[in-house]
């Protein structure tokens, strides 16, 4: 260790004394305004307190229930708009058909849907003519099937099936004698 009989002997002690005063009187101020560094409590009229909560006022009306949250659902997708489907019926017979016979054209969808559109025919074939469809690509294979009732007993029949929307020109089908 060090040699105490030297002067720094005299010094340790004295310098143990004034720090042990300096911390009894830093903690003597410490405790006079601190409550809990040994402070004695404070008497019960001298605690602040809160105020009582008012009582709550007397319903005298029916609460309403809560309303029910709605549930959340999927809607489906709307339907695409149908589309007009651009038809030329024509025929390859030696035949004349009179005018008004009744031309009928029928479309089924894959998904079900159908459409029928007839028509008087005017004049030779070709016939145009327009019929509405779904315009849902899952309606496809679509079949389009032409009857034409000529007024002299004719019946001629034909039929075409579309694999896709077609695009903007006329779909073409072409009538045959219908077999008896």
């Amino acid at each position: 260790m060090s040699n105490l009989n030297g002067p720094r002997s005299r010094i340790v002690p004295g310098l143990r004394i004034g720090l042990s005063a300096l911390t009894a009187v830093a903690l003597m101020s410490c405790t006079e305004t601190t409550p809990w560094a040994g402070a004695a409590k404070p008497k019960p009229a001298e605690q602040a307190t809160a105020p009582e909560p008012a009582p709550a006022p007397a319903r005298t009306a029916a609460v309403p229930k809560p309303k029910p949250r709605p549930t959340m659902t999927r809607k489906a997708p709307p339907n695409p708009a149908p589309r007009d489907l651009a038809l030329s019926v024509t025929y390859l017979v030696r035949l004349m058909v009179p005018p008004g016979s009744e031309l009928s054209v029928r479309a089924e969808g894959a998904d079900g849907a159908s459409s029928v559109k007839t028509i008087e025919t005017a004049g030779g074939p070709p016939y145009a003519l327009e019929l509405p469809v779904s315009g849902d690509k899952s309606a496809y294979p679509m079949t389009v099937n032409a009857t034409l009732n000529s007024l002299v007993g004719h019946t001629l029949t034909g039929a075409v099936t579309l694999d896709a929307p077609p695009g903007d020109a006329p779909v073409e089908i072409v009538l045959a004698p219908a077999s008896e």
